[in-house]
């Protein structure tokens, strides 16, 4: 693999990497540590921003097709990032531990 090859592929498994971190931010996909769905709106955010970052600061060094992946990625996160944000704030409730005076109560329901 040509040197030019293996940068291009090292650009394109980052961008992959932090899209997929945005998305799980987001509440998009299930954490992989936890398996749950958790949204954190600020850390999301952040990373957009960064992958803005990377954008500007690569603008004219990309090929046409690593720029069009990194204007889609944004796309894509910027437009979850609005559709997240407009959702009320999930409230995850502890879960109660079984016990025999919670079991009867419920069977009693």
């Amino acid at each position: 693999m040509t040197d030019d090859a293996l940068h291009t592929a090292r650009f394109s498994t980052l961008m992959i990497s932090l899209h997929s971190q945005t998305m799980i931010l987001l509440g998009k996909l299930a954490d992989p540590g936890s398996g749950e769905l958790r949204r954190n709106l600020a850390a999301a955010r952040g990373t957009i921003d960064l992958i803005e970052t990377l954008a500007v600061k690569t603008k004219g060094n990309l090929t046409v097709d690593e720029d069009k992946m990194v204007q889609q990625m944004l796309t894509e996160l910027r437009l979850n990032y609005v559709e997240e944000s407009n959702k009320p704030e999930k409230v995850k409730e502890p879960e109660m531990p079984d016990s025999p005076d919670n079991a009867d109560s419920e069977k009693s329901d």
